[in-house]
């Protein structure tokens, strides 16, 4: 085929531009058009849904309209809660200390029978979450706890703080601990910042007559007189153990009934005000068997009721139980002991008794 001309390449070029300029307003099929403007609307609509949810959102947001409801706190619980703070911050906020630290379920438990007993006691609300366990633990054949806690405040006053031990059968659920000894409220020892507690053993034997426990954050040292001796010069000599150290503000150990009656307890080497002697010299169940037919028991009694305030060893011989008749129905008591090293323990008592005779009626 020949080539074309250039007289038919320009007829060409021609018809090409006739076309464009004929074609340059006109649409696509009509079906076509109708799809694209579908196609831009949605796009469009699209995106401009999106900007207002992003701006609905927005202004929620800074308007606190979307924001959780604010639960109100009552100045009680808020008092509460600086109670507690404060108690953490003195050292008692730490991990629980003993065999049953790690009991969570347990621990649980005793909180909520805390709440509920010391409630009862005292008649202020208390909440579980207002307990704090410092220690818990098997001793001597008996389970032990050792929690404070924060009562709500009274009309009087803000809250109040508190201490108590709980004890019960070794194994026991938190809920069969009783409460042995509580205090409402209770503030530590201003010298020692302490708080002591001794109690009878869960299961008492023949060694053991009472456990002893000392919390303290600030504590180093915790002693307890297992003896004491005297001598004619006056001198007086006592030999003290140390406590056992249960954990970083816990001291824990049992007493032996000779140790129980010293009731000499010693917290940084000092003499604590804390008489817990609430059983007799060991030896005063036998000296009543010297006194006379007929010798009043309730006057010797009395009597002897005095020894644990005169320093007795635990260790003295009865010598001497009597009483005498005075005037206007008075009765004069005497006890004598003699101790190991040969001085003697003398107590004295005076009661005055009911016209029949039969009991004390003052001393």
């Amino acid at each position: 085929m020949a080539p074309p001309s250039d007289s038919t390449q320009d007829l060409v070029e021609r018809f090409q531009q006739l076309a464009a300029t004929q074609t340059a307003t006109s649409r696509p099929w009509p079906g076509l058009d109708r799809a694209l403007r579908r196609s831009r609307r949605r796009r469009r609509a699209g995106v401009s849904g999106l900007a207002a949810a992003v701006l609905l959102i927005t202004g929620a947001a800074s308007t606190g309209l979307l924001e959780a409801p604010t639960l109100q706190v009552s100045p009680a619980s808020k008092a509460r809660q600086a109670e507690l703070s404060q108690l953490r911050e003195q050292g008692y906020g730490r991990p629980v200390i003993g065999s049953l630290a790690g009991d969570d379920g347990w621990l649980t438990q005793l909180r909520q029978h805390v709440a509920k007993e010391i409630g009862k006691r005292s008649g202020s609300r208390i909440q579980a979450d207002d307990v704090l366990v410092l220690w818990a633990d098997d001793v001597a054949r008996g389970r032990y706890a050792f929690v404070r806690y924060v009562i709500e405040a009274s009309r009087s006053g803000g809250p109040s703080t508190g201490a108590a031990l709980l004890a019960g059968p070794a194994g026991a659920e938190a809920n069969q601990l009783a409460i042995r000894k509580a205090t409402f409220p209770s503030t530590p020892n201003p010298v020692t910042a302490a708080q002591v507690v001794i109690t009878d053993a869960e299961n008492p034997t023949d060694a053991v007559s009472g456990v002893a426990v000392v919390i303290g954050p600030e504590v180093e040292i915790v002693q307890v007189a297992t003896g004491r001796r005297f001598t004619d010069d006056g001198n007086v000599t006592t030999s003290v153990r140390e406590l056992p150290r249960a954990g970083h503000i816990a001291w824990v150990g049992t007493l032996t009934a000779a140790e129980r009656y010293l009731s000499d307890l010693r917290i940084g080497g000092s003499p604590i005000d804390e008489t817990f002697a609430d059983k007799p010299l060991p030896a005063v169940d036998r000296f009543t068997a010297l006194a006379p037919a007929g010798t009043n028991g309730d006057v010797l009694g009395r009597a002897s009721d005095l020894l644990p305030h005169l320093g007795a060893t635990a260790l003295e011989r009865p010598v001497l139980a009597t009483a005498r008749a005075l005037e206007r129905n008075h009765q004069l008591g005497a006890t004598v002991f003699r101790s190991p090293d040969g001085p003697h323990l003398v107590a004295f008592s005076v009661a005055r008794m009911q016209p029949n005779g039969d009991r004390v009626a003052e001393s």
